[in-house]
């Protein structure tokens, strides 16, 4: 890319952030709900609009923003459901055994978020529960939770990985 191409890109850029950069946000919010998520995504639009060789040849900018935008959440969409989240359980039991100089406020929070835990998990279907409560608290294989429940080592990390997604997407909710 030229110097004249990134200047004309530079001011493509400028200019339609001026213009158009609420209504982006806006339609990031819609999509994402999650304020630090649009942020980083808002930055990578407009990074990728940076590429542009020619603007002059981009006829709806903001139809292009739309594009880019949507792609930019694809992607994130597609990395955020390979994320699958690990628990040490044991960390987690020794934590909750030994609180250290917990306070009443915390135990009560503590309480609160046990409560929470256990109302979510009784809203996931039957055997994602199970599936997840035998890796986190029992540290079975995939393998060993597929013999227990008649299932194979591969759907039954499907199925815990599916769990975990459903727990951190009601966690964004929130």
């Amino acid at each position: 890319m030229t110097i004249t191409d990134r200047k004309r890109a530079h001011a493509f850029v400028a200019e339609s952030y001026a213009k158009y950069g609420p209504e982006v946000t806006r339609y990031l919010h819609r999509r994402v709900r999650n304020s630090q998520d649009v942020r980083d995504l808002f930055q990578e639009v407009w990074r990728r609009l940076l590429r542009i060789k020619n603007p002059a040849e981009v006829a709806e900018p903001l139809a292009y923003i739309y594009r880019a935008a949507a792609n930019v959440i694809a992607e994130y969409r597609l990395m955020r459901g390979r994320d699958c989240v690990s628990i040490d359980s044991e960390a987690v039991e020794y934590a909750s055994e030994h609180p250290p100089y917990a306070t009443a406020d915390e135990m009560a929070d503590a309480l609160t978020r046990r409560a929470e835990l256990e109302r979510v998990l009784a809203s996931l279907p039957k055997t994602y529960r199970h599936v997840l409560i035998l890796r986190i608290t029992e540290d079975l294989s995939y393998e060993e939770i597929g013999e227990r429940l008649g299932l194979t080592a591969y759907t039954a990390g499907q199925y815990f990985c599916r769990a975990m997604r459903l727990l951190a997407n009601r966690k964004r909710k929130r």
